[in-house]
């Protein structure tokens, strides 16, 4: 079963993990986003349905589909870079909502695309 899910996987992503390298004038955390290498995942936009984000409920954007054995935490980001073979012209940076939902294949993880320029 985890091999179909795997070989279902045409999109390409990167996980994107958030490195604290100091603090500021003002004491606050200075942090800089390093890429993971790439691998397959499975990418839908087309998911309409809600989560929660701490105590807010927010609205998912995409959900992607990881190996079973993927490590990521809930304050990691995620890049996708190339849809169904093809590199994006531009790639798109989301953050992730919540844990990631185990299956008996695969995680599946709700994202929120990222749009206050913070994805550099």
């Amino acid at each position: 079963m985890r091999g179909a899910q795997e070989d279902a996987m045409m999109d390409t992503c990167v996980i994107v993990t958030r490195d604290v390298t100091g603090t500021n004038d003002y004491n606050r955390p200075v942090a800089q986003w390093l890429d993971s290498p790439a691998m397959a995942c499975g990418y839908d936009d087309t998911v309409e349905k809600e989560a929660m984000a701490g105590t807010q409920v927010v609205l998912v954007d995409a959900v992607v589909r990881l190996s079973i054995d993927t490590d990521l935490s809930n304050l990691d980001r995620l890049r996708i870079t190339h849809r169904h073979g093809e590199e994006l012209d531009e790639s798109l940076t989301f953050e992730t909502l919540g844990d990631p939902e185990r299956g008996p294949s695969g995680l599946v993880l709700n994202l929120q695309l990222v749009t206050d320029g913070s994805e550099e």
